[in-house]
C-alpha cells in the first residue's frame, strides 16, 4: 500500500464523479486508505496513470508501450452508463 508504487488495496469502494481543468467529468474512487485522488479516466500509457484508473476496450502497444487502447471512447460509454455514484469492487 505505497503510493505510486503498489496496487488500490482490494475492497469496495464508494465511486463519485469528479472533475478538475485537468481531469473533466470523471470518477474518484472515495476513502481508500492512505491515499487521495485516484480517478478513473482515460489515458493509455503507464505514465498517464500515476495510481488512477485507466480506461479502455483492450490491450495493445503505442510505440514500444503497452497501452490501453480505445480510451476516450470507453470513457464516454462509461458516462452514458454509469451513475454519477457506484460500488466498485477491487479483487485479487
Amino acid at each position: 500500500n505505497e503510493p505510486f508504487i503498489s496496487c488500490i488495496p482490494v475492497g469496495e469502494y464508494i465511486v463519485k464523479t469528479y472533475s478538475s481543468n485537468k481531469y473533466p467529468n470523471v470518477w474518484e474512487l472515495q476513502d481508500v486508505e492512505g491515499r487521495s485522488y485516484i480517478l478513473i479516466h482515460s489515458g493509455n500509457i503507464e505514465e498517464h496513470t500515476q495510481g488512477c484508473i485507466l480506461v479502455g476496450r483492450k490491450w495493445g502497444f503505442l510505440g514500444e508501450n503497452i497501452a490501453v487502447l480505445d480510451s476516450r471512447n470507453t470513457l464516454e460509454k462509461l458516462r452514458s452508463i454509469l451513475d454519477d455514484e457506484f460500488l466498485l469492487n477491487i479483487t485479487e
